[in-house]
């Protein structure tokens, strides 16, 4: 019998987080007989979906970032890595700009498809000149030595790899198992609104804090729920401690039960400062959640469900957000209805397996 072939998924950690889910959601699903993942991740604390992964038959391998342990160390790590785990089919990047390091590594070692994958549309603009040198250098060299340009949108692919995305690229959509949101609605007598992210800067949480305020200002009967962990756990409960919001804002941490907590919102709210195409708000329309979202986000996420508003997220439009939320609506659509929209649309993870499986055992 034929071993299964070996494709090296790099990425920061496999922790709960958008491209995270996707590749498990996609190596849940396909033929593990034929394609088996290995995970190098930029992390040396336990990953969240560790045990899975090993019980799936994946392994992990922690290397540290190249910022930790310097840029020429790091790719020495790289090399050693894929030479003693390998051989590799493919190498799969999702590190943005980091893509560079192990882009170029399977380059050097003749690994024949290095795809490189966007799930962001941007980042945080800097001033230094060393800061933009790095992500010039680091989309060039992505762009010259990847065999494919993935991203979850065209704005996330074009942000990486500029025009040629348009003409080379390849839009993996970031599919789910619509099966699991088949659930009954929870009903509560306050307005659940709710959102799922790591709690970084990048999230706006904080921008969520100002509309609970706003709400609670108003005495409306509302409860806010934030699913996720991340580096700004402590400084988010103290404010909302400080603004006296405890009764109201409620910190669930990492879930492993997202369509049943989904299933408790009224309304799900996303004021990110940018975003690729989150899976989170796929997730919410597959049960049915009204989703109110910056205008920045790409509009390729609304599946045509009638179920996203688009709104500005300057300090000025917290009291337009805060009416939405009180004005939104659950809506019954048929499940049959979902199941066929998102097989449509190419978000069922089933169609994205197959298309990934098909990719990793094709020849360049």
């Amino acid at each position: 019998m034929n071993k299964p072939k070996r494709v090296l998924q790099v990425i920061g950690g496999m922790n709960i987080g958008g491209a995270e889910v996707l590749i498990m959601n996609i190596y849940r699903k396909l033929d593990r007989s034929k394609i088996q993942f290995d995970f190098l991740v930029y992390t040396e604390k336990k990953c969240y979906f560790e045990d899975e992964i090993k019980k799936l038959g994946g392994r992990l391998i922690y290397v540290p970032a190249p910022k930790e342990c310097g840029v020429i160390k790091h790719i020495k790590k790289l090399k050693k890595i894929v030479l003693e785990n390998g051989p590799y089919c493919a190498i799969h990047a999702h590190t943005l700009h980091n893509n560079m390091y192990s882009i170029y590594v399977g380059h050097r070692l003749g690994i024949k498809r290095l795809i490189s994958h966007s799930h962001n549309t941007d980042t945080y603009q800097s001033n230094k000149l060393i800061k933009k040198a790095y992500i010039l250098l680091a989309k060039k060299i992505i762009t010259k030595f990847s065999t494919d340009y993935f991203a979850c949108g065209e704005d996330a692919g074009v942000y990486l790899f500029g025009k040629i995305f348009k003409e080379k690229g390849k839009i993996i959509k970031n599919g789910i198992d619509v099966d699991l949101y088949d659930i009954p609605k929870k009903g509560t007598n306050k307005i659940v609104i709710g959102n799922i992210a790591r709690l970084e800067k990048v999230k706006n949480h904080r921008y969520m804090i100002k509309i609970a305020e706003k709400l609670k200002m108003q005495n409306f009967p509302f409860e806010m729920i934030f699913v996720g962990d991340g580096s700004l756990m402590k400084d988010l409960g103290r404010i909302v401690e400080e603004k006296n919001l405890n009764s109201n804002i409620k910190f669930l941490g990492i879930r492993n039960d997202i369509p049943k907590i989904l299933k408790t919102f009224d309304c799900f709210i996303m004021p990110s400062l940018y975003e690729g195409l989150p899976v989170s708000l796929i997730e919410a329309q597959a049960a049915k959640i009204p989703c109110i979202i910056a205008d920045n986000i790409t509009k390729q996420v609304d599946l045509g469900l009638s179920l996203i508003t688009y709104l500005p997220i300057e300090n000025s439009s917290i009291d337009l957000w805060v009416e939405k939320i009180i004005s939104s609506e659950y809506r019954e659509i048929s499940f049959d209805k979902i199941k066929e929209v998102f097989v449509e649309t190419g978000y069922d993870i089933n169609q994205t397996a197959k298309e990934m499986e098909k990719i990793y055992l094709s020849e360049i």
